[in-house]
């Protein structure tokens, strides 16, 4: 059996716990920006951190401003535009893969297949299948449309819950 840092070192160099790891953080920002009691300890924290204040021409050196609030927040929305984006770029066609590996096995198979091969040919296809429906967090397009009545709390907790248990199934993976 491997050790935690085995697993973590695999689990973190894969492209889908990759993945998982940067959407559990995109998720851990958006409750911060949802819930403003986060937010507002946050920006304490920023702001108890010491800072280097810049010199100016005339050698004297300002005290560092402190962060608002809003700037905090500003700050978490760009950061979670920038995760969304890396997250987005690392699955885009990750799908694809998996539709050519079934359709590979398919056509190099010979006419009679075996349980074996039609199991490996159908376990291609519906992983691809599920990394598209990955792709589709409920929660999110429910909320937009009006189906699903979700603030950005709620999105951001549901996105939240199901990165962990998604991530579960890769973890046991990498031991």
């Amino acid at each position: 059996m491997s050790s935690t840092a085995d697993r973590l070192v695999r689990f973190s160099t894969d492209a889908f716990g990759l993945e998982r790891i940067l959407r559990l953080l995109q998720a851990i920002v958006q409750i911060i920006i949802a819930v403003p009691l986060l937010a507002l300890r946050l920006t304490d924290r920023i702001n108890s951190l010491p800072h280097q204040a810049q010199t100016s021409n005339d050698g004297k050196s300002p005290a560092a401003s402190p962060l608002a609030v809003a700037d905090t927040l500003g700050m978490l929305g760009d950061l979670r535009g920038r995760l969304n984006t890396s997250r987005r770029v690392l699955r885009l066609f990750r799908f694809a893969e998996n539709f050519h590996m079934a359709q590979k096995l398919y056509f190099s198979t010979a006419p009679g297949k075996s349980l074996e091969q039609w199991l490996d040919i159908s376990s291609r296809a519906f992983n691809g299948m599920k990394m598209i429906a990955d792709l589709l967090d409920i929660a999110l397009p429910g909320s937009a449309l009006g189906w699903v009545p979700l603030d950005t709390l709620g999105v951001s907790s549901a996105m939240l819950v199901t990165t962990i248990l998604t991530s579960l199934d890769f973890w046991e993976k990498c031991a």
